[in-house]
């Protein structure tokens, strides 16, 4: 995992909860969030484990299927008051266990909440392909869902950051990322990708009096130098890039 951090700051990680009453202030489920009361569980995360968040097993494993075996079937686990997660983006993991308490739906205020930063396109991306990679390895059903009813923002995000100019690290991180989670090559395409192409292929076949008429000769020209790079680098972006443009080459 790229040590390129796309959300708020390791020290701007949520605080729990020590003594109820920041707990009272919200209801239900909520009030349990990141909170030492009642907590069963001290979760330890990041790339030392220095990050901490207070759960509760029935709550975690209620929802998700990994962690239901860590506490039920792993009696090595079973018994322990503290699991290290390791190897996960750790924005990415907050925003998974804190949605594992709330009561919110499928919004991107939800999703995003304190961390998403709205000025910056390409980290509210590589962000949003992130939780959906944890969600995917927990099997966080909920937060998995959350992507097709965000399609919309992750367009107008992806739109926003290509027009903007797009930076050749940026976009090979991005590319790498998305390919490193592909098992398969029969799994369906991440939203993501699919979005990808798809506004690639749009900025690709602009005609002419457009370009001219918008002076996007440059970031045009750039947007071609990124996207050789990636397809030299990843044959499989080259064959998915490819079968998105059929239509225009054949």
């Amino acid at each position: 995992m790229t040590s390129e951090t796309p959300g708020s700051a390791a020290s701007g990680a949520r605080g729990p909860s020590e003594d109820g009453m920041e707990a009272s202030s919200k209801k239900g489920m909520e009030a349990f969030e990141n909170s030492q009361v009642l907590s069963d569980v001290v979760i330890r995360y990041g790339a030392e484990g220095e990050r901490v968040f207070y759960g509760h097993q029935v709550v975690l494993a209620a929802q998700s299927p990994w962690f239901h075996e860590a506490f039920c079937v792993d009696s090595k686990k079973k018994k322990q008051d503290e699991l290290v997660l390791k190897d996960d983006d750790p924005e990415a993991l907050e925003i998974m266990l804190r949605h594992m308490y709330s009561k919110e739906k499928y919004s991107k205020d939800a999703y995003f909440d304190d961390t998403y930063e709205e000025h910056d396109d390409y980290k509210s991306v590589l962000l949003h392909l992130r939780v959906d990679v944890v969600a995917e390895k927990y099997k966080f059903e909920k937060l998995q869902q959350l992507q097709f009813y965000a399609d919309g923002f992750i367009e107008s995000s992806i739109d926003s950051w290509i027009i903007g100019g797009v930076e050749a690290e940026q976009f090979m991180t991005l590319v790498r990322e998305l390919y490193a989670n592909r098992d398969s090559a029969t799994k369906p395409q991440p939203l993501i990708l699919q979005i990808l192409l798809e506004r690639l292929k749009t900025r690709i076949k602009r005609p002419r009096n457009w370009i001219d008429k918008h002076n996007q000769h440059d970031q045009l020209q750039n947007l071609r130098d990124v996207v050789k790079r990636a397809v030299l680098e990843l044959p499989v972006f080259s064959q998915d890039l490819f079968i998105e443009l059929a239509d225009l080459v054949l």
